[in-house]
């Protein structure tokens, strides 16, 4: 009876041990900054944060005036900071939490999890302003940005004394992340006015990144035929740009664009074509596009001419 006893308790044991998450605890001292950290491939889950006072014997001191105190913003501040990052830093102090018993030395208790990132799972990237991050994906995936924001929204988050509001956003931030890194295998970021502007004058600022590695796809190559004298939108699905690979007008036949008589030579082609298209379509999500003379010059007078287009979209 006492083995089968013994042998229940260490199944139950085991079973515990595999389905209770394994939590970690940080305690941190009035004005020191605590370090939270996961192993490569995990994020930062936060389950609890306290910033206050509930004892006498954590972080002693002479200064104990109440040990019955919490800020009630303390969850939010730390979730906001931490949540998704494998690594941050929190700074318990009454600048980021605010002050919720007075004259009462106290300290930030924090208990976290480390979850797991899924392989398609979304990112975080948070950069300090005046540095630089990279955001990267493994062999086959590709980047796919889900926001930026490049201000200040909360008191800890790149900790600084230069703190005037927690309420800035550049209205940049999201359209030059996505327009840098969409679509790469490895992107680098840099924080700073120059590149977003400067939301808040006198605060300092961080960028806040959250993205997604997604499938690499080949993308499909398209062909155009304009001809003379006509003109024709170039366009690729939302979110999606234009990469030009070639561009050609002149004729090389005398099928295409036929008309009779006018067809002296059909092997001429103006130079140039594709740095030309490329320099007012590269980039674009659509481009109308004209078949003229006087956009290409003309390579053969007198004969009826078309530009042939191949082109590509990207992210």
């Amino acid at each position: 009876m006492k083995a089968y006893i013994s042998l229940f308790t260490f199944a139950l044991a085991i079973t515990a041990a595999l389905c209770v998450p394994s939590f970690r605890k940080k305690t941190t001292c009035e004005n020191r900054t605590a370090y939270l950290k996961c192993q490569t491939g995990y994020t930062i889950s936060i389950i609890m944060a306290k910033y206050g006072r509930t004892d006498h014997a954590t972080c002693p001191s002479k200064q104990i005036k109440t040990t019955y105190c919490s800020s009630r913003e303390s969850l939010n501040i730390v979730r906001r900071s931490c949540n998704g990052l494998q690594s941050c830093k929190v700074r318990a102090s009454n600048k980021v939490f605010g002050d919720p018993c007075r004259g009462t030395y106290k300290y930030l208790s924090i208990r976290y999890a480390c979850k797991k990132t899924a392989p398609a799972g979304i990112r975080r990237s948070i950069t300090c302003e005046k540095k630089k991050s990279t955001l990267s994906c493994r062999s086959g995936g590709v980047l796919d940005i889900m926001s930026a924001n490049y201000g200040r929204s909360d008191p800890n988050t790149c900790y600084s004394r230069n703190i005037k509001t927690t309420h800035c956003s550049s209205s940049k931030s999201f359209h030059e992340i996505k327009d840098r890194c969409q679509g790469q295998r490895s992107c680098r970021v840099y924080a700073s006015n120059k590149v977003y502007g400067d939301p808040c004058r006198g605060t300092y600022k961080y960028l806040d990144v959250k993205y997604r590695c997604v499938a690499y796809h080949k993308p499909e190559t398209f062909s155009k035929t304009i001809c003379e004298s006509k003109s024709s939108m170039v366009e690729c699905p939302p979110n999606m740009k234009l990469y030009i690979l070639y561009a050609s007008y002149g004729r090389t036949d005398g099928s295409t664009c036929s008309r009779y008589g006018q067809m002296r030579d059909t092997s001429c082609s103006a130079p140039g074509c594709t740095e030309r298209i490329r320099k007012y379509c590269q980039g674009q999500r659509s481009c109308m596009v004209k078949a003229t003379n006087s956009m290409f010059g003309d390579p053969c007078r007198g004969t009826y001419k078309y530009l042939k287009l191949k082109y590509q979209c990207v992210y």
